[in-house]
């Protein structure tokens, strides 16, 4: 360990000497670093209260996307409901709901006295693939309705895929 952390806006910067092995204060400092970077992904989440959506349903949107994504990683522990809800300054009650959505779903798993967690995330991405197959569906349906070709559906199809930027 050499020396106290240095402060530099919210993030602690330190430095380990090489020969040195890990101390507790050093360890001490990772977790902060870990912590904060959760409470980075806290703030991720954006809250619309014009939305027609209920906010336990906005909170599980959000917290699905962030799984999908990469930035709560599978097994990454979750912010506790009351800390997340003091975070979003919503109901626990809402949180709580929102948490035990996701765990119905697959999506999350709770450990008696340890929290939650993020479950397996291919499962969500595969939930997600099926999704968005079914409304492919409903979408060829109506290009069909509307007299479109296979063909043109196919293009309409390829050009949103090619504009749609880099895969999750």
């Amino acid at each position: 360990y050499n020396g106290p952390a240095k402060k530099k806006g919210n993030v602690k910067k330190f430095s380990l000497a090489k020969e040195k092995e890990s101390c507790y204060k050093c360890t001490k400092i990772i977790n902060t670093l870990i912590i904060t970077k959760v409470e980075r992904r806290i703030r991720m989440i954006l809250l619309d209260y014009k939305d027609s959506r209920p906010i336990y349903e906005q909170v599980v949107a959000k917290l699905k996307e962030l799984m999908i994504l990469g930035v709560l990683e599978e097994d990454g522990q979750l912010p506790s409901v009351r800390k997340l809800a003091m975070e979003l300054s919503i109901n626990p009650n809402t949180i709580q709901r929102a948490y035990a959505e996701l765990e119905r779903n697959g999506f999350i798993y709770s450990v008696k006295g340890r929290g939650s967690f993020v479950g397996s995330i291919n499962r969500l991405r595969e939930a997600k693939r099926q999704e968005l197959k079914g409304d492919m569906a409903g979408l060829a349906k109506e290009a069909k309705s509307l007299g479109m070709s296979r063909e043109e559906f196919a293009e309409a199809a390829v050009l949103g895929y090619d504009e749609g930027g880099d895969a999750v």
